[in-house]
């Protein structure tokens, strides 16, 4: 029995009628709202949770909201749009990019010098992994080809607001020490998304973006203070080695210094002449 068949069976079983493929990979650890389950609905109703319609399947599910007010409001709102409102609805996608590109930014920094294996990971295949493959895979097909129902439709999304997410959501670090640049652009990307959403930057992100700038002027001072010092020590070592060739210089000996002083005696080239014979 293939995989399909086999879900619809356990659907049918579990009295929760028949879910799309969305609904069995995203809906896995949510309560799946059902008429079997009065007592747990009500008891997921007073536990703050909000109830939802599948756009695929329209089954309903259940989604239980952060305590925070801030986060309860954007997380219902986010909930509430379906994939056709990205297309149509300017605030709809500002959000949905505004979400997850503060759930990112708030992630710790790259760390360095990480070790990497030779190779990749050998990952063990078995039937379970082979069958939630699948279901992803079935997920990924029905969501495109409602993007692609839409666009359409609709047209393209919104430009500006695509390249805005581009660059919140670039998250490309070549180097570890790069890393508080690339962010403080992203919480600039951030900013522009609060004044689109709430008509001007939030306080977080105003001071996410300071801090960030105090990082990278404490690093320039401290790069420009470590590169002073290694010029400093690179001249004293140049002016060392100097001094040491001068004093191991070969110095000529004692008795060569006298011969330049001193000039030599001329050296006689011809005998005297002969005396008379009157002279014996």
């Amino acid at each position: 029995m293939k995989l399909e068949a086999r879900l619809k069976k356990l659907e049918r079983a579990s009295g929760l009628g028949e879910r799309c493929a969305w609904c069995r990979c995203r809906l896995r650890s949510t309560f799946t709202a059902s008429p079997a389950s009065e007592e747990q609905w009500r008891q997921r109703q007073a536990e703050d949770c909000i109830t939802l319609t599948c756009q695929f399947c329209g089954g309903y599910y259940m989604v239980k909201l952060p305590a925070d007010p801030f986060e309860r409001e954007v997380e219902g709102e986010l909930l509430s749009y379906k994939i056709a409102d990205f297309y149509t609805n300017h605030r709809a996608l500002a959000l949905q990019f505004w979400v997850e590109g503060r759930r990112m930014i708030l992630s710790p920094p790259p760390k360095k010098d990480v070790h990497r294996p030779n190779g990749p990971e050998e990952k063990k295949t078995t039937s379970a992994v082979r069958r939630r493959e699948e279901m992803e895979r079935a997920m990924v097909e029905l969501i495109q080809k409602q993007n692609a129902r839409c666009r359409k439709l609709y047209g393209d999304r919104f430009p500006e607001l695509d390249t805005l997410g581009i660059e919140l959501l670039e998250n490309t670090f070549s180097d570890g020490e790069l890393w508080e640049e690339q962010r403080t652009k992203q919480l600039e990307a951030l900013a522009k998304l609060d004044a689109i959403l709430w008509g001007a930057a939030r306080e977080e992100t105003l001071s996410a973006i300071e801090e960030h700038r105090k990082a990278i002027s404490l690093r320039i001072e401290k790069d420009e203070r470590e590169k002073a010092e290694r010029e400093q020590r690179d001249r004293g070592f140049l002016e060392r080695n100097r001094n040491l060739s001068n004093n191991n210089a070969p110095r000529p000996a004692p008795g060569a210094a006298a011969a330049e002083v001193e000039p030599a005696e001329p050296l006689i080239t011809q005998l005297p002449p002969t005396p008379p014979a009157w002279f014996s």
